[in-house]
């Protein structure tokens, strides 16, 4: 039996709205799932999660025609490069309320959802003209916890996470540094987990070029929180760690891909400060410390 309690229990936990626009909610995942077959938990889940991204976040009419102007000065400013499109998009998020800026970044994916990967690549620092300006990390913080509320909340599509992968794959050699980036500082476990598991997948590919580019999508991501980076090191076998290391290190490429560069960050650094975060440190982090001062210092 789907419980019905629980599903209304997290949607209110999730927006926080008033009462009445969470019992029409509820009422309208029941309607969704009545029927004479019983559907699975999951395909309740997919109910909820549609019925989640069409609820009003409590944002007035005038804050919503303000939503829609940001969203359109952001695209427009895409013209100038997808990194200035991002800096732009902070300037539209800050001093907002997290509700308004969850809002703003789920209307950047339901409008363009291509441009909007690509603004996302952006604030991770990915630039296409040498002219384009830099995102801070204040900008890139501020999207990033902005892109993880929209998740949380039901504001991106339910395949977002295939969606964004499907676009870094585009790109040849494909690559999700830049979005891993920006995913890894969203707050949103869910998020991270959900974007790591999707990314060591396409890493499992027979191509050696996407057995690097998503494996450093993956670091990128799970160096973001320490308890999912201490989860997913208590996963890996001293064999497995020490693979993932060799197809994160930035002379990878020297060897397997000429030409190609890891891009503008490293994320085998950023692994290993993930890890010092992980206080006390466990054997797994000791063994990547160890893994990494023998063979890549």
């Amino acid at each position: 039996m789907i419980d019905m309690g629980g599903i209304a229990a997290r949607v209110r936990e999730t927006f926080d709205v008033v009462g009445q626009a969470v019992e029409q909610a509820s009422s309208t995942v029941a309607r969704l799932l009545r029927s004479d077959v019983q559907p699975t938990q999951g395909q309740a889940d997919v109910a909820l999660h549609r019925v989640a991204a069409s609820v009003q976040m409590g944002l007035t009419a005038e804050q919503l025609q303000e939503v829609e102007r940001d969203v359109e000065a952001v695209f427009q400013r895409a013209g100038y490069g997808y990194a200035e499109a991002a800096i732009e998009l902070a300037k539209r998020l800050r001093g907002r309320s997290s509700e308004y800026q969850a809002t703003v970044v789920g209307r950047l994916f339901e409008v363009a959802p291509s441009v909007a990967a690509d603004i996302l690549r952006g604030a991770g620092g990915d630039r296409h003209y040498i002219s384009e300006g830099w995102p801070t990390e204040s900008d890139q913080y501020l999207i990033a916890r902005s892109l993880g509320a929209a998740h949380d909340q039901g504001l991106l599509s339910s395949d977002f996470v295939e969606q964004l992968l499907k676009h870094d794959s585009m790109f040849l050699p494909p690559n999700n540094e830049f979005t891993g980036t920006i995913v890894g500082m969203s707050g949103s476990q869910d998020l991270i987990n959900a974007y790591v598991d999707r990314s060591l997948e396409l890493a499992r590919g027979d191509e050696p070029d996407w057995i690097q580019s998503f494996n450093l999508g993956a670091a990128r991501a799970m160096a973001g929180d320490p308890e999912i980076l201490q989860q997913r090191l208590e996963r890996m076998t001293p064999e497995q760690l020490t693979e993932f290391l060799s197809h994160i290190d930035p002379r990878w490429h020297d060897t397997k891909i000429a030409g190609y560069d890891s891009g503008y960050t490293n994320a085998l650094a950023s692994l290993v400060r993930g890890a010092a975060d992980i206080q006390p440190p466990t054997e797994q982090v000791l063994n990547l410390f160890r893994e990494v001062a023998t063979k890549y210092m």
